[in-house]
This record gives C-alpha cells, sequence and structure tokens, in this order.
C-alpha cells in the first residue's frame, strides 16, 4: 500500500490486523479503535473519487482488507471503479440498478479483476407508483458483457432475471466468453412472464455452456421476447 501512496491505509491495515490477533486491555482497545478510525477517515478523504456515493464502511475491511464480495449499484461502479486499485478490490462482484448504460459498464477496467460477476436487476423509474422500481435487466447487457474485453478473468457469469433475446443469447454462446466460463447462470424472464433457468458448468472450459444454451433456444426461443428494432443508444 505505501509503495502505492497509501500510508494511511498501510497503517490501518496494520492496526486492524493488531486489533484481530492481539488480546489487549479493554482501555488500550479503545484507544486504537479509535485511532482506527481517525486512519479510516483519513483513508477516505484521500481516496474520496473510489468512495464518491459508494456504501462502503468499515465493515467492508475485515483485518483493514476489502472483503473479497462487494455489491455496488452498477452507477456507481461506473462512476468510481477507475479509483478502486489497490484499496477497494473485490472479486465477486454484484451489480444492481442496471440502467441503460451497457457500454460504459462493459468498457470498465476494473472488471479484468473479477473472477465472479452478478448482474442483479435493471433500475427504472415507475411514473405509475412515483418511485424507482427494480426489474428485469434488458438483453443488451448480455450482449455487451460478451463483446467485452474485460472479461476474461471471469468464471463464473450470473444474471438474475433478463428479457433474454434469441439473437442476444446466441451472441453469448458464439463468444470468447461462453468458451472461457466455469458456470453461467440466467434467470430468463419470458415473453409471458415466466421466469426460465439456463444454467451450466464446464470443466475445463470448453463448449458444455454453448451446448446447454443451444439446448435452452431449441426448448424456449418461441416464447423468448423479440429483439427490439434496434438497441438503446447506451448499449454495445
Amino acid at each position: 500500500m505505501e509503495e502505492h501512496g497509501q500510508q494511511a491505509y498501510a497503517e490501518f491495515v496494520r492496526l486492524s490486523c493488531r486489533l484481530v490477533r492481539e488480546e489487549l486491555p479493554r482501555n488500550e482497545r479503545t484507544i486504537l479503535g479509535q485511532q482506527r478510525f481517525k486512519l479510516w477517515k483519513q483513508v477516505l478523504a484521500e481516496n474520496a473519487p473510489a468512495f464518491d456515493g459508494n456504501p462502503l464502511s468499515m465493515d467492508h475491511f475485515p483485518r483493514g482488507i476489502c472483503a473479497p464480495a462487494l455489491t455496488v449499484e452498477a452507477a456507481v461502479f461506473i462512476k468510481t471503479s477507475d479509483h478502486w486499485w489497490p484499496l477497494i478490490c473485490p472479486r465477486e462482484l454484484t451489480l444492481s440498478g442496471l440502467d441503460g448504460s451497457e457500454r460504459e459498464l462493459a468498457n470498465a477496467t476494473y472488471l479484468s479483476r473479477v473472477t465472479c460477476l452478478r448482474l442483479a436487476c435493471r433500475k427504472q423509474y415507475d411514473h405509475g407508483i412515483d418511485q424507482w422500481a427494480y426489474g428485469p435487466t434488458d438483453a443488451w447487457v448480455i450482449r455487451a458483457m460478451a463483446a467485452s474485453p474485460f472479461l476474461a478473468a471471469v468464471r463464473r457469469l450470473t444474471v438474475d432475471s433478463v428479457r433474454a433475446t434469441d439473437s442476444v443469447l446466441t451472441a453469448l454462446k458464439s463468444s470468447t466468453l461462453c468458451s472461457r466460463l466455469a458456470e453461467l447462470h440466467i434467470i430468463v424472464r419470458l415473453d409471458d412472464e415466466e421466469d426460465v433457468s439456463l444454467s451450466a458448468v464446464q470443466d475445463p472450459p470448453g463448449d458444455g455452456i454453448a451446448a446447454a444454451i443451444s439446448t435452452f433456444l431449441t426448448n424456449y426461443r418461441r416464447r423468448l421476447v423479440a429483439d427490439p428494432p434496434s438497441p438503446p443508444t447506451a448499449a454495445v
């Protein structure tokens, strides 16, 4: 951390580890806990772009190191992830509230450090209830992920609910991402609103997932939602 100019964070890690490892008198533990909190505030101040809108707390840094799994809004990830490394370093990443920024998401370089990627839901404003609501993701996010140059390390891809189309699943089946994955788990929202699971595991990587997609298309092609006339401007 010090080599990356993160002296305060390096001290925060040392102190966090000491508090976990050592049996300390209550008074000393209280004093060190206060010092740790001051260091955390300094870390936040020195790394403001990484934490801008990012709801992380000390609880996400056991022993001073970022937890290996993290959930964050897609818009926050797009805005801040260029500033994450080496302070914020999850290998398992869940992105929620996708909002049509598929191109920006697929081009986020931090994805190259992720091994397990989960796309949770789409965020859109519901004028009927006058508030933000969450629902199935548009199919374009799968096309964007399949074409992204930054998912070479991803071994498990999960999409919680997506209105997948024939052409998008075909593009995924033909992508290099599909051949590299060890696991694929997608909940597909069909045209009649039924949710169907598309799930496959291949070890070692090969054509097992592609074959599973082919079988899924054979069984459900006529029930998939139709492709829109053109992709939204934010999509790949």
